[in-house]
C-alpha cells in the first residue's frame, strides 16, 4: 500500500518533470 502510494508519487514527479521540459521546447521552438 505505501509502495504503491510512494509510486505514485514517483509517477507524478516525473510527468511533471516531462510537462516542464516539454514547456521549455515549445518556447525554444516558438
Amino acid at each position: 500500500m505505501i509502495q504503491a502510494i510512494a509510486s505514485a508519487s514517483d509517477i507524478q514527479r516525473v510527468t511533471i518533470a516531462q510537462i516542464g521540459l516539454a514547456s521549455e521546447l515549445l518556447d525554444d521552438v516558438n
